[in-house]
């Protein structure tokens, strides 16, 4: 949003054109708001769990919204966006969470991937807008079922069946599907809690300045990029979501990120061609590469980015996992917010060769460590990593203990039969 905001003139003269430390925090206090929340965030949600951790989230966005929408000064701005930041973090390490752990195995991978794709007032509603999706979340939130795996954890396994059974089994308690769900669901979670206490070591075991570079430096066009881009950016990670399942996630890492590599070069080559030979036609193309390159970066790292480390985690280790996830995201925006506008100007285009060989590096760690997850539960995927026969022992054990808790039902139900209790 900050990207827009910039290019509107009403907002520059109201803020009395805030630039270098100012426009520097003004830009990076979100990632600040975020990475404040991370020392508590995931035991919050371990605590009171995914629903209410969504809740207090949720407030802090309406909070940081109303101020930077209601804002006086450049004080209030800041601290309005200092809120939601810290509320869109706390919201982003429990809602994924939630949605994956609620999800049928079926439907998990594209349901988790869509959820992270989905005058003065030029400038003062676009601010209060932002509490939108938190108001929805607000209204609706209490209306979701807790997750199973919570339920599981705070020792409450009836009510975990019952949202297994109303969710995964058309609310049949007895069904052998349901059954082994919670008897896999248990059986992980007694694997996980016969080792140590988890620790946190257990995890171990920007545009504008483009086109100003490229010379296009009208407002009223940047602001046409961004909203075509911005635009453009949602449909085609909502499309590559729904083909999660359909393709694989592996697949879509090693097609996003090998494109990534060559359209980043051919951005890079089109940029300097444009500064070097003064031609608006490179100019032109380095703009379409801008766009082809997002396209095959929103083919993963819009949507896959929190939904596969949610698959990947187990779930002593989930929370603390995306809580490292959202701490490395705010780094890297902090980083890239105050380091990218000094490199863009003293080395120009020559900057962004550090991302090309970032990006050579992202394709060798996909191709030797990025495991294919499509079609097991939560469960089974935490032991993909241990290798196949861990993953084979679980679903055994979870097979003979669900066996045996129907048998004994079985056994208490034809008891019950020959020896009818009487009036």
């Amino acid at each position: 949003m900050m990207n827009g905001l910039q290019t509107l003139t009403y907002w520059q003269e109201y803020f009395k054109h805030p630039v270098g430390g100012t426009l520097g925090i003004l830009n990076a206090i979100q990632s600040v708001g975020g990475i404040v929340c991370l020392p508590y965030a995931p035991y919050l949600s371990d605590w009171i769990g995914r629903k209410k951790t969504i809740f207090v989230g949720c407030c802090y966005i309406a909070l940081g919204a109303a101020l930077q929408g209601g804002s006086q000064n450049i004080g209030m701005f800041i601290a309005g966006r200092f809120f939601i930041g810290h509320g869109s973090c706390i919201s982003a390490i429990a809602t994924p969470m939630l949605i994956t752990e609620l999800c049928h195995p079926k439907q998990r991978g594209k349901v988790t991937a869509a959820y992270n794709t989905c005058c003065n007032w030029s400038w003062r509603l676009p601010s209060v807008l932002q509490v939108a999706p938190s108001l929805v979340q607000l209204s609706f939130i209490w209306l979701l079922p807790e997750s199973p795996r919570f339920l599981m954890a705070m020792d409450r396994p009836d009510e975990a069946l019952d949202v297994i059974a109303n969710y995964h089994g058309n609310g049949d308690r007895n069904s052998e599907w349901v059954r082994f769900q919670v008897e896999e669901i248990q059986t992980s979670m007694e694997m996980e809690q016969s080792g140590n206490q988890t620790t946190w070591v257990d995890l171990i075991r920007t545009r504008n300045s483009i086109l100003d570079l490229l010379g296009y430096t009208d407002p009223r066009f940047q602001n046409k990029i961004n909203g075509i881009y911005a635009t453009t950016n949602w449909v085609e990670a909502l499309f590559a979501a729904f083909m999660v399942d359909r393709i694989g996630r592996r697949p879509l890492f090693l097609t996003s990120n090998i494109s990534m590599v060559f359209t980043f070069a051919l951005w890079i080559a089109f940029t300097a061609l444009n500064i070097t030979r003064n031609s608006s036609e490179f100019g032109i193309g380095a703009i379409v590469m801008l766009f082809l390159h997002t396209l095959v970066y929103n083919l993963v790292w819009v949507s896959l980015n929190v939904a596969y480390p949610v698959e990947i985690l187990p779930y002593h280790l989930r929370a603390k996992g995306l809580t490292v996830l959202n701490l490395s995201i705010s780094l890297a925006s902090f980083f890239g917010q105050y380091v990218n506008p000094v490199g863009i100007q003293n080395l120009a285009w020559k900057y962004y060769i550090v991302y090309e060989v970032w990006l050579v590096l992202e394709v060798i760690v996909v191709y030797f460590y990025f495991t294919e997850t499509r079609g097991a539960t939560l469960e089974e995927m935490s032991q993909l990593f241990d290798g196949k026969d861990a993953a084979e022992a679980l679903k055994l054990a979870a097979a003979e203990r669900s066996e045996k808790v129907m048998a004994t039902e079985t056994e208490i139900a034809q008891g019950d039969t020959k020896n009818p209790t009487t009036a």
